[in-house]
């Protein structure tokens, strides 16, 4: 096809490949080619370097063999900036006459109008690389639409005395269809592909006697090259009852011309085994390749199965309902490339320490930016709090037994078991739920002992919580409001602003912007210049000397970063001549230390949030 490198400037000999030019502009058999002879055309950025695409479309359609594949990849209007790289070859401009046409780039939705109504189906395949809007290319796979003529006369096979097919009839005839009805005893009807309900009732080779089973093969035999769509009940797809299996032998024994079709409910799935009758009838005895034979329909819908593979490693470590398991990352950076990973057997406990089955775990801030590699810790662990019941207790355990729904902090909590010490799980009132105690923990603790504990925030003080919406910031608010403080805060979008105007009654005034360093020009302003008794620190880079200058003479900054810290930040020395402090809380830590714990009473957490 036509492309920026000709025939002539990369001639090589290779065997068994032919090298010829297509100008896909012009119709293929004026230049020689003959119609329906490829099975795979590849067109990489091919088609929207031409302002007849679907002209260009119907000459492909010409080449491509009926059940062959059209292979494109193609770049999206939104990649303008492609035309910086490649816009300076002519070629790239090639056949574009309309001047609003931006280059080689189609927007993917434009493409798939143009492909159907070139008679192409491109239901296989549409893979963008992104989500919109940041996709840059997509790789379609499409083949001609197959418009092969089916006879519309059936036979429906049943069994003697059966009771009225009512549904199915009315709804083949509703289509259409010309419909008899047989039972294994009569020759069956000439030219008529017979749709099987011999299972509709029970299965129907359970317990068969031999005059049947010879009336059955005897019918068989006679079919010639009917095919046959055996309809039976799901044996698959959450089987009910194993017995309707015997049916799946039977069809792949006589494999020639005929597929099963499992279904949940045969009477109120009509409409559906119809859809699986037209796509039988369209069947190509030489299309070995992509053969669909067994067809399952549940809650509506149609199935059809396919080959994937896995690896026994995969399927061990999610087997068994008992299995240990810890989320993790082989490469750090690469979101794509966590899994589950299997965990060996644990050791026996320590006497201190209790294991909780994970429920439900809390998703930080922090578990985003380590699993991406912009902070890295000494030890790789995702998961900091989290909820579930407890399995296992240490002997000099006493406040906890198994059983209990526990709240907890302990490293590595994307797991499905979790060891971590007594003194770190709370006891959860039934009234909460895991997903709501999986969040509370961490962000409350952190909250009370930055503000109360290091920050000594009282009564009349003023504080500035950055991040305003996250969990520490919420749990922070409602900390502050409760000790009667002055707080002022900042966040990231109008919704948030909102979110905070309207359940914690804190004026629009002092709600500023956490993206840019504007929010100390606005606490200076509302101060009157003094700045603020604490700040509440979680932003990181240039943001983090803004924050050291809302702190007012004799004020404290609490860090709950890790950012700055990991990257050797640089701190303004002169604020520390007024007596300013610079504080770091990092609430992980507390597991080698775990006696600070005990000065906040364990269920102040979750009094707190039942009466809010």
């Amino acid at each position: 096809m036509k492309g920026f490198i000709s025939v002539s400037e990369n001639q090589k000999k290779l065997p068994n490949l032919n090298y010829a030019s297509l100008d896909i502009d012009q119709d293929p058999f004026e230049q020689g080619f003959e119609g329906h002879q490829y099975d795979l055309i590849i067109a990489n950025n091919t088609l929207p370097s031409t302002d007849r695409t679907s002209t260009s479309l119907q000459y492909i359609k010409k080449l491509l063999h009926p059940r062959g594949i059209l292979l494109t990849h193609q770049l999206y209007q939104s990649s303008k900036w492609i035309n910086y790289i490649f816009g300076t070859d002519p070629n790239w401009w090639c056949g574009i006459t309309n001047e609003s046409n931006h280059g080689g780039h189609f927007h993917g939705s434009n493409l798939y109008d143009e492909l159907v109504s070139a008679g192409i189906n491109v239901s296989d395949t549409m893979l963008p690389d992104s989500q919109n809007p940041v996709q840059s290319n997509a790789i379609i796979t499409a083949s001609p639409v197959i418009t092969k003529e089916t006879t519309r006369r059936i036979s429906l096979l049943h069994r003697d005395g059966t009771r009225d097919l009512g549904p199915i009839i009315q709804e083949l005839e509703l289509q259409g269809y010309d419909v008899v009805t047989c039972t294994i005893h009569d020759c069956p009807p000439s030219g008529r592909d017979v749709v099987v309900l011999l299972d509709r009732d029970g299965p129907f080779f359970e317990n068969i006697d031999s005059q049947s089973f010879d009336s059955f093969k005897r019918f068989v035999h006679n079919l010639n090259d009917a095919g046959i769509l055996w309809v039976f009940r799901i044996s698959q797809m959450r089987c009910q009852d194993p017995r309707y299996a015997q049916v799946i032998g039977i069809a792949r024994t006589m494999r020639s011309e005929n597929a099963t079709c499992e279904v949940d409910n045969i009477d109120g799935a009509a409409h559906q085994l119809i859809q699986v009758l037209m796509k039988f009838q369209r069947r190509d005895p030489d299309d070995s390749l992509r053969p669909d034979y067994e067809y399952s329909i549940v809650n509506g819908v149609i199935h059809v199965g396919r080959f994937y593979p896995y690896t026994l490693s995969d399927e061990a470590s999610g087997a068994g309902m008992n299995s240990r398991a810890a989320l993790n990352v082989d490469a750090a950076g690469r979101l794509s490339t966590l899994h589950w990973a299997p965990q060996p057997v644990v050791p026996p406990l320590q006497p201190d320490e209790v294991e909780v089955e994970m429920y439900s775990v809390g998703l930080s801030f922090r578990d985003i930016l380590v699993a991406m590699k912009v902070v890295e810790l000494p030890i790789f662990a995702l998961g900091l709090e989290g909820a579930g019941i407890v399995r296992r207790i240490g002997s000099h355990v006493k406040s906890l037994r198994v059983g209990n729904r526990v709240a907890m902090i302990g490293r590595g909590a994307f797991s499905t078991f979790v060891t971590t010490l007594e003194i770190l799980c709370v006891p959860i009132p039934e009234t909460l739920s895991f997903h709501e105690a999986a969040t509370m923990f961490f962000p409350f603790l952190t909250a009370m002992h930055s503000l109360i504990s290091v920050g000594g925030l009282g009564k009349g003080q003023s504080v500035l919580i950055h991040s305003a919406c996250g969990g520490v910031g919420l749990a922070a608010i409602q900390i502050a409001q409760m000790v009667d403080a002055e707080v002022y805060v900042t966040v990231g979008t109008e919704e948030k602003t909102q979110h905070i105007m309207d359940h914690f009654n804190i004026p629009r005034a002092r709600i500023f912007n956490s993206r840019d360093n504007s929010f100390l020009e606005g606490i200076l302003r509302e101060t009157h210049g003094k700045g603020v008794d604490l700040v509440l620190k979680s932003l990181s880079g240039e943001l983090l000397h803004a924050s050291w200058r809302c702190v007012a003479a004799f004020g404290k900054l609490v860090e709950i970063g890790k950012r700055d810290l990991i990257g050797c930040g640089k701190l303004d020395m002169n604020p520390f001549l007024a007596n300013r402090s610079y504080c770091c809380v990092d609430l992980d830590a507390f597991r080698d230390r775990p006696v600070l714990l005990q000065r906040y009473p364990p269920p102040i957490v979750f009094r707190k949030q039942e009466h809010a």
